[in-house]
């Protein structure tokens, strides 16, 4: 039995002994590897530990947001997809436990749960827009894992601090704050904040959004020590590959790209939120702090068909937030030619 794992494990995953590959490699005993006599870049397995893009990592959490973390507190993985699979299956028992969602949100939570035969408790979102939670249901739940997406998929809104805060510390399973897109969001504390003192809390971040890494799938879980010990039962040795380590190696080292990242989508993004505000056929845009604006249409449909012979950036959210759609910020052209077809397309009908 693993005595490092978290309290709130599923039972078979605590009585698991360790993974004998990061035993050996923790103990610093793995013997060097060939995979290969000629030579090649990627001939070595990747490093396990990641140790320097921890302390890399962390060193920025503390310079940008103020949130002092050891190392130990982070683990890396393959994209944040990676880490929503491994919470589902270290800490909800399949056919017996039950996750909760707050609806609209990023449709992975309950596609896992499906797979994993869970049942789902959907606490949906209100306010006009959709950014109160049912504090309350959520505690009443007893789900086994709450998902709280922050700032919003698909919606692009925030929860007020207080809001995540009474989560974190009220709900008594494991709370997890996607926060994908917090980079974004200028006035929204980190729930990483709580981490020492919320056993319970797990907080994900990505390099797939501001730090633009998208191709390289690498995700971030913020949390207990004891928590990483528990996904390191189940996750794949080397699932962060020797490429997606290098490149978040020089991406962590250039201190200005993700100011600038975030400089050229929030100029953008206010830009075109100017621009769709004026038109006829937007009925409502969401206040956003990601990389998207969510609009809700008049002629859905029929914007839909334009949209996509046009090949715009833009995503059908209808199954969750009526006619609605996610548009993703994009390059000043591209934004301009998505405004252009909107108007040339109803002005055609008009005419």
């Amino acid at each position: 039995m693993n005595t490092g794992i978290h309290p709130l494990a599923r039972k078979n995953i605590k009585q698991l002994p360790p993974q004998e590959l990061w035993q050996r490699y923790q103990a610093g005993v793995t013997e060097k590897i060939n995979t290969s006599l000629e030579p090649s870049a990627f001939a070595s397995y990747p490093a396990m530990d990641k140790e320097k893009l921890k302390i890399a990592y962390a060193d920025i959490l503390l310079e940008r947001e103020g949130i002092e973390l050891a190392p130990s507190y982070i683990h890396f993985t393959s994209g944040l997809s990676e880490a929503i699979d491994l919470i589902v299956r270290c800490f909800a028992e399949p056919g017996m436990d039950k996750i909760t969602i707050t609806s609209p949100t990023f449709p992975l939570y309950e596609r896992l749960a499906g797979i994993y035969s869970l049942s789902v408790q959907d606490t949906r979102l209100t306010g006009n827009y959709l950014n109160i939670i049912d504090i309350e249901a959520l505690k009443i739940a007893q789900s086994q894992i709450t998902f709280i997406c922050n700032p919003s998929n698909p919606l692009g809104t925030t929860l007020s601090w207080l809001q995540v805060k009474a989560v974190c510390e009220s709900v008594p399973g494991i709370v997890v704050v996607d926060e994908a897109y917090i980079e974004y969001a200028d006035d929204t504390p980190s729930a990483a904040i709580l981490l020492k003192s919320c056993l319970n809390l797990i907080v994900l971040r990505t390099f797939s959004k501001a730090w633009g890494l998208a191709g390289v799938r690498v995700g971030a879980v913020l949390a207990h020590p004891s928590v990483h010990e528990t996904l390191k039962q189940v996750q794949c040795p080397f699932s962060v590959n020797s490429m997606a380590q290098s490149e978040l190696k020089a991406r962590l080292q250039d201190r200005s790209y993700l100011e600038r990242s975030r400089q050229a989508t929030n100029t953008e993004k206010k830009k075109l939120t100017e621009q769709l505000k004026i038109l006829p056929v937007v009925k409502k845009i969401y206040p956003s702090s990601t990389n998207f604006i969510l609009a809700e249409l008049d002629s859905f449909s029929e914007l839909m068909v334009i949209f996509k012979s046009h090949q715009c950036l833009v995503t059908s959210v209808a199954c969750q937030i009526p006619k609605s759609v996610r548009i993703s910020i994009g390059k000043a052209e591209e934004n301009d030619f998505l405004v252009s077809i909107i108007k040339n397309s109803f002005s055609k009908n008009e005419n």
